[in-house]
């Protein structure tokens, strides 16, 4: 089982950390943010972060990398989503 410490990218790190409470959501959300790339995690804390700009630009480039947009969409743009969703269910941000 993946640690807290997996997650690579340290914003996401971050947020997890300080808003992710359920062990279950908490165990699923290291799971799924230590398995995706740099690149996804980049995605992933742009979007979480409400920076659209750059969640455009790291996906266009990423597409252009040949990145699948399969994997730009569950590992950067939909995992980042599931955090914001959490974060919007306990109030911390509005959407």
């Amino acid at each position: 089982m993946a640690d807290l410490s997996d997650v690579t990218n340290e914003f996401v790190r971050g947020e997890i950390d300080e808003f992710i409470e359920r062990p279950d959501e908490r165990a699923r959300m290291i799971d799924m943010f230590s398995r995706a790339r740099p690149e996804m995690l980049a995605i992933s804390a742009a979007l979480i972060d409400g920076d659209h700009g750059t969640v455009d630009r790291l996906t266009k480039e990423a597409l252009d990398a040949n990145t699948p947009a399969l994997e730009i969409m569950d590992d950067g743009l939909i995992s980042g989503m599931s955090l914001v969703g959490i974060k919007f269910r306990e109030n911390f941000i509005f959407v």
